[in-house]
Protein backbone atom coordinates (compact mmCIF):
# COMPACT_ATOMS: atom_id res chain seq x y z
CA UNK A 1 0.00 0.00 0.00
CA UNK A 2 2.92 2.31 0.67
CA UNK A 3 4.12 1.90 -2.88
CA UNK A 4 0.68 2.80 -4.15
CA UNK A 5 0.66 5.92 -1.99
CA UNK A 6 4.01 7.03 -3.37
CA UNK A 7 2.96 6.37 -6.92
CA UNK A 8 -0.11 8.59 -6.55
CA UNK A 9 -2.25 8.32 -9.66
CA UNK A 10 0.19 5.97 -11.35
CA UNK A 11 -1.11 2.49 -12.21
CA UNK A 12 0.38 -0.48 -14.04
CA UNK A 13 -0.95 -3.30 -16.21
CA UNK A 14 0.98 -6.45 -17.10
CA UNK A 15 -0.02 -9.13 -19.62
CA UNK A 16 1.58 -12.41 -20.73
CA UNK A 17 0.67 -13.84 -24.13
CA UNK A 18 2.14 -16.50 -26.35
CA UNK A 19 1.64 -19.44 -28.67
CA UNK A 20 2.91 -22.94 -29.27
CA UNK A 21 2.30 -25.25 -32.20
CA UNK A 22 3.35 -28.57 -33.65
CA UNK A 23 2.92 -29.78 -37.20
CA UNK A 24 4.08 -31.77 -40.20
CA UNK A 25 5.69 -29.90 -43.11
CA UNK A 26 6.43 -31.29 -46.56
CA UNK A 27 7.87 -29.56 -49.61
CA UNK A 28 9.65 -30.54 -52.79
CA UNK A 29 12.78 -28.64 -51.74
CA UNK A 30 13.54 -30.55 -48.53
CA UNK A 31 12.64 -33.62 -46.49
CA UNK A 32 9.35 -34.00 -44.67
CA UNK A 33 9.58 -32.93 -41.03
CA UNK A 34 7.46 -33.10 -37.89
CA UNK A 35 8.47 -30.35 -35.52
CA UNK A 36 7.49 -27.34 -33.43
CA UNK A 37 6.14 -24.63 -35.69
CA UNK A 38 5.22 -21.81 -33.34
CA UNK A 39 6.67 -21.14 -29.95
CA UNK A 40 7.02 -17.88 -28.11
CA UNK A 41 5.99 -15.76 -25.19
CA UNK A 42 5.54 -12.00 -24.86
CA UNK A 43 5.63 -9.99 -21.65
CA UNK A 44 3.93 -6.60 -21.94
CA UNK A 45 3.53 -3.88 -19.34
CA UNK A 46 2.18 -0.37 -19.31
CA UNK A 47 2.11 2.28 -16.62
CA UNK A 48 0.23 5.54 -16.26
CA UNK A 49 2.87 8.03 -15.13
CA UNK A 50 0.36 10.79 -14.61
CA UNK A 51 0.03 14.09 -16.40
CA UNK A 52 -1.05 12.38 -19.61
CA UNK A 53 2.21 10.38 -19.88
CA UNK A 54 2.24 6.59 -20.34
CA UNK A 55 5.20 4.20 -20.41
CA UNK A 56 4.97 0.78 -22.08
CA UNK A 57 7.38 -2.08 -22.70
CA UNK A 58 7.31 -5.54 -24.22
CA UNK A 59 9.75 -8.43 -24.50
CA UNK A 60 9.19 -11.36 -26.88
CA UNK A 61 11.12 -14.62 -26.69
CA UNK A 62 11.03 -17.40 -29.30
CA UNK A 63 11.03 -20.97 -27.99
CA UNK A 64 11.65 -23.78 -30.48
CA UNK A 65 11.33 -26.95 -28.44
CA UNK A 66 13.40 -28.91 -25.93
CA UNK A 67 17.12 -28.34 -26.25
CA UNK A 68 16.68 -25.37 -28.57
CA UNK A 69 17.84 -21.88 -27.78
CA UNK A 70 15.49 -19.29 -26.38
CA UNK A 71 16.11 -16.23 -28.54
CA UNK A 72 14.96 -12.64 -28.55
CA UNK A 73 12.28 -11.98 -31.16
CA UNK A 74 11.59 -8.33 -30.51
CA UNK A 75 11.61 -5.81 -27.66
CA UNK A 76 10.09 -2.35 -27.36
CA UNK A 77 10.04 0.59 -24.98
CA UNK A 78 7.80 3.61 -25.51
CA UNK A 79 6.69 6.85 -23.92
CA UNK A 80 3.39 8.35 -25.01
CA UNK A 81 2.16 11.84 -24.19
CA UNK A 82 -1.40 12.96 -24.71
CA UNK A 83 -0.16 16.21 -26.25
CA UNK A 84 3.37 15.51 -27.50
CA UNK A 85 2.97 12.23 -29.40
CA UNK A 86 4.97 9.04 -28.76
CA UNK A 87 8.56 7.86 -29.03
CA UNK A 88 9.40 4.17 -29.22
CA UNK A 89 12.64 2.19 -29.37
CA UNK A 90 12.26 -1.36 -30.67
CA UNK A 91 14.03 -4.36 -32.09
CA UNK A 92 12.28 -6.53 -34.63
CA UNK A 93 12.48 -8.92 -37.52
CA UNK A 94 11.16 -8.04 -40.95
CA UNK A 95 8.99 -10.55 -42.74
CA UNK A 96 9.25 -11.45 -46.39
CA UNK A 97 5.49 -11.91 -46.43
CA UNK A 98 4.26 -8.32 -46.10
CA UNK A 99 0.65 -9.44 -45.55
CA UNK A 100 1.43 -12.04 -42.90
CA UNK A 101 -0.83 -14.81 -44.23
CA UNK A 102 1.64 -17.60 -44.99
CA UNK A 103 1.43 -20.78 -42.90
CA UNK A 104 3.16 -23.39 -45.08
CA UNK A 105 6.71 -24.36 -44.17
CA UNK A 106 8.03 -22.92 -47.42
CA UNK A 107 6.61 -19.42 -47.84
CA UNK A 108 6.87 -16.26 -49.89
CA UNK A 109 9.57 -15.21 -47.45
CA UNK A 110 11.88 -17.66 -49.23
CA UNK A 111 11.27 -15.77 -52.47
CA UNK A 112 11.12 -12.10 -51.65
CA UNK A 113 13.60 -12.00 -48.79
CA UNK A 114 12.47 -9.53 -46.18
CA UNK A 115 10.22 -6.55 -46.62
CA UNK A 116 12.66 -4.32 -44.78
CA UNK A 117 16.38 -4.88 -44.22
CA UNK A 118 19.16 -2.70 -42.88
CA UNK A 119 22.71 -3.46 -44.02
CA UNK A 120 21.49 -6.76 -45.42
CA UNK A 121 20.02 -8.06 -42.17
CA UNK A 122 16.41 -8.72 -41.29
CA UNK A 123 16.99 -8.06 -37.57
CA UNK A 124 17.01 -4.37 -36.82
CA UNK A 125 16.73 -1.76 -34.09
CA UNK A 126 14.67 1.37 -34.66
CA UNK A 127 13.59 4.55 -32.96
CA UNK A 128 10.23 5.98 -34.04
CA UNK A 129 8.55 9.26 -33.19
CA UNK A 130 4.82 9.41 -33.82
CA UNK A 131 3.33 12.87 -34.06
CA UNK A 132 0.26 13.87 -32.06
CA UNK A 133 -3.02 13.28 -33.89
CA UNK A 134 -3.70 16.16 -36.26
CA UNK A 135 -6.50 14.58 -38.31
CA UNK A 136 -8.78 11.84 -37.00
CA UNK A 137 -7.66 8.48 -38.37
CA UNK A 138 -4.28 9.77 -39.59
CA UNK A 139 -0.99 8.67 -38.01
CA UNK A 140 2.34 10.20 -39.06
CA UNK A 141 5.68 8.88 -37.82
CA UNK A 142 9.38 9.35 -38.47
CA UNK A 143 11.63 6.33 -37.98
CA UNK A 144 15.35 5.69 -38.05
CA UNK A 145 16.71 2.15 -38.05
CA UNK A 146 19.94 0.17 -37.92
CA UNK A 147 21.19 -3.37 -37.40
CA UNK A 148 20.11 -5.16 -34.26
CA UNK A 149 23.75 -5.95 -33.43
CA UNK A 150 25.18 -2.46 -33.90
CA UNK A 151 22.16 -0.44 -32.86
CA UNK A 152 20.59 2.49 -34.63
CA UNK A 153 22.72 3.55 -37.58
CA UNK A 154 23.52 7.28 -37.51
CA UNK A 155 24.01 7.14 -41.29
CA UNK A 156 20.59 5.61 -41.97
CA UNK A 157 18.10 7.82 -43.75
CA UNK A 158 14.97 8.56 -41.67
CA UNK A 159 11.80 6.94 -42.97
CA UNK A 160 8.42 8.62 -43.13
CA UNK A 161 5.46 6.38 -42.24
CA UNK A 162 1.83 7.34 -42.83
CA UNK A 163 -1.26 5.37 -41.80
CA UNK A 164 -4.85 6.43 -42.43
CA UNK A 165 -7.97 4.60 -41.26
CA UNK A 166 -11.45 5.55 -42.36
CA UNK A 167 -14.32 3.20 -41.67
CA UNK A 168 -13.31 -0.30 -42.73
CA UNK A 169 -10.34 0.85 -44.86
CA UNK A 170 -6.76 1.24 -43.61
CA UNK A 171 -3.98 2.55 -45.87
CA UNK A 172 -0.26 2.58 -44.96
CA UNK A 173 2.45 4.37 -46.93
CA UNK A 174 6.17 4.22 -46.08
CA UNK A 175 8.93 6.09 -47.87
CA UNK A 176 12.62 6.87 -47.51
CA UNK A 177 15.46 8.07 -49.72
CA UNK A 178 18.86 6.38 -49.87
CA UNK A 179 22.03 6.69 -51.94
CA UNK A 180 20.89 3.72 -54.03
CA UNK A 181 17.56 5.39 -54.74
CA UNK A 182 14.16 6.10 -53.23
CA UNK A 183 12.25 3.27 -51.58
CA UNK A 184 8.54 3.30 -50.83
CA UNK A 185 5.63 0.91 -50.41
CA UNK A 186 1.86 1.03 -50.08
CA UNK A 187 -0.47 -1.30 -48.21
CA UNK A 188 -4.27 -1.29 -48.03
CA UNK A 189 -6.61 -3.44 -45.93
CA UNK A 190 -10.38 -3.40 -46.42
CA UNK A 191 -12.88 -5.35 -44.35
CA UNK A 192 -16.39 -5.88 -45.72
CA UNK A 193 -19.00 -8.24 -44.26
CA UNK A 194 -16.25 -9.95 -42.25
CA UNK A 195 -14.12 -10.58 -45.36
CA UNK A 196 -10.63 -9.05 -45.27
CA UNK A 197 -9.05 -7.92 -48.53
CA UNK A 198 -5.37 -6.90 -48.40
CA UNK A 199 -2.94 -5.57 -50.99
CA UNK A 200 0.74 -4.57 -50.80
CA UNK A 201 2.94 -3.01 -53.48
CA UNK A 202 6.39 -1.50 -53.78
CA UNK A 203 5.87 1.93 -55.33
CA UNK A 204 9.62 2.62 -55.68
CA UNK A 205 12.67 0.35 -55.38
CA UNK A 206 16.42 0.93 -55.24
CA UNK A 207 18.19 1.11 -58.60
CA UNK A 208 14.93 0.39 -60.42
CA UNK A 209 14.71 -3.18 -59.13
CA UNK A 210 11.66 -5.38 -59.63
CA UNK A 211 8.67 -4.24 -57.63
CA UNK A 212 6.85 -6.61 -55.32
CA UNK A 213 3.07 -7.04 -55.32
CA UNK A 214 1.02 -9.13 -52.90
CA UNK A 215 -2.71 -9.77 -52.53
CA UNK A 216 -4.72 -11.78 -50.03
CA UNK A 217 -8.28 -12.53 -49.04
CA UNK A 218 -9.53 -14.04 -45.78
CA UNK A 219 -13.12 -15.07 -45.03
CA UNK A 220 -14.55 -16.55 -41.81
CA UNK A 221 -17.19 -19.27 -42.22
CA UNK A 222 -18.24 -20.08 -38.68
CA UNK A 223 -15.40 -21.96 -36.99
CA UNK A 224 -13.57 -22.23 -40.32
CA UNK A 225 -11.50 -19.40 -41.85
CA UNK A 226 -10.42 -19.61 -45.48
CA UNK A 227 -7.53 -17.52 -46.84
CA UNK A 228 -5.63 -17.25 -50.10
CA UNK A 229 -2.64 -15.15 -51.10
CA UNK A 230 -0.52 -14.48 -54.16
CA UNK A 231 2.65 -12.48 -54.71
CA UNK A 232 5.03 -11.60 -57.55
CA UNK A 233 8.37 -9.85 -57.91
CA UNK A 234 9.78 -9.98 -61.41
CA UNK A 235 9.89 -13.67 -62.34
CA UNK A 236 9.45 -14.73 -58.71
CA UNK A 237 5.98 -15.80 -57.67
CA UNK A 238 4.14 -17.47 -54.82
CA UNK A 239 0.58 -18.69 -54.29
CA UNK A 240 -0.89 -20.17 -51.15
CA UNK A 241 -4.20 -21.25 -49.62
CA UNK A 242 -4.84 -21.61 -45.89
CA UNK A 243 -7.58 -23.18 -43.79
CA UNK A 244 -7.92 -22.55 -40.06
CA UNK A 245 -10.44 -24.50 -37.99
CA UNK A 246 -11.04 -23.23 -34.46
CA UNK A 247 -11.43 -26.03 -31.93
CA UNK A 248 -11.89 -23.41 -29.23
CA UNK A 249 -11.10 -19.74 -28.65
CA UNK A 250 -7.39 -20.52 -28.26
CA UNK A 251 -6.76 -23.81 -30.05
CA UNK A 252 -7.01 -24.39 -33.79
CA UNK A 253 -5.92 -26.67 -36.60
CA UNK A 254 -4.18 -24.84 -39.45
CA UNK A 255 -3.46 -26.25 -42.92
CA UNK A 256 -1.60 -24.48 -45.70
CA UNK A 257 -0.49 -25.42 -49.22
CA UNK A 258 1.25 -23.43 -51.90
CA UNK A 259 3.49 -23.28 -54.95
CA UNK A 260 6.52 -20.99 -55.27
CA UNK A 261 8.95 -20.12 -58.04
CA UNK A 262 12.36 -18.55 -57.56
CA UNK A 263 14.26 -16.47 -60.08
CA UNK A 264 17.86 -16.71 -58.89
CA UNK A 265 18.87 -19.07 -61.70
CA UNK A 266 16.25 -21.61 -60.63
CA UNK A 267 12.83 -21.25 -62.22
CA UNK A 268 11.63 -24.62 -60.95
CA UNK A 269 8.39 -24.57 -58.98
CA UNK A 270 8.50 -25.64 -55.34
CA UNK A 271 5.34 -27.08 -53.80
CA UNK A 272 4.81 -27.05 -50.05
CA UNK A 273 2.20 -27.91 -47.45
CA UNK A 274 1.86 -27.99 -43.70
CA UNK A 275 -0.75 -28.99 -41.12
CA UNK A 276 -0.34 -27.99 -37.51
CA UNK A 277 -2.12 -27.67 -34.19
CA UNK A 278 -1.75 -24.18 -32.73
CA UNK A 279 -2.54 -23.07 -29.19
CA UNK A 280 -2.43 -19.42 -28.13
CA UNK A 281 -2.68 -18.02 -24.62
Amino acid sequence: MAAVAVAGVASAQVTITGSIGFGVSDDSASARTANWTDGGITFSASEDLGGGLTAAASVTQSINGKGANVTSDGNSLSLTSANMGAIAIATGRASGDALGVSSAGYTTGHLFGTSETVDGTADYTSVTYTLPTIVDGLSIAVRKAGTQTLGIATSATPQMRFSYKTGDLTVDFNTKSEAAGAVSDLKAVYVVEGITLSAFADTATQNGGAKRNEFSISAPLGALTLAASTGTQGTRSGNEVNLTYALSKRTSVVAGAGTYRKSDGNLATTSANRIKVLHTF
